[in-house]
């Protein structure tokens, strides 16, 4: 019954810009256009609401760069792990 009233659901793009992947859907419902759920609409932050925003962001993009060197760190040493395995044994003279 619900798919009745559905017109049409257009999904978009993912957006990471803020640091936080955002996407925002539309929804057309028959017979009342694009319809949008009430409270939805982002209220503009206090001063002391963005500071705390902009600290949180903050920390998270810190936490993500250290990720990132870690998981490069760890790609690195397996690399040289498969490339260790790949040689093959140097022989002995005798």
């Amino acid at each position: 019954m619900l798919h009745e009233f559905v017109d049409k659901i257009l999904i978009h793009e993912a957006d990471r810009s803020t640091g936080e992947r955002v996407q925002q859907v539309d929804i057309y419902l028959n017979f009342i256009g694009k319809f949008t759920i009430p409270g939805t609409e982002p209220t503009p932050l206090t001063l002391e609401e963005q500071a705390v925003e902009d600290e949180r962001l903050a920390k998270k993009r810190h936490k993500n760069e250290v990720l990132r060197k870690w998981r490069a760190k760890k790609r690195t040493e397996r690399a040289a792990e498969q490339a260790a395995q790949q040689e093959p044994p140097e022989e002995k003279s005798a």
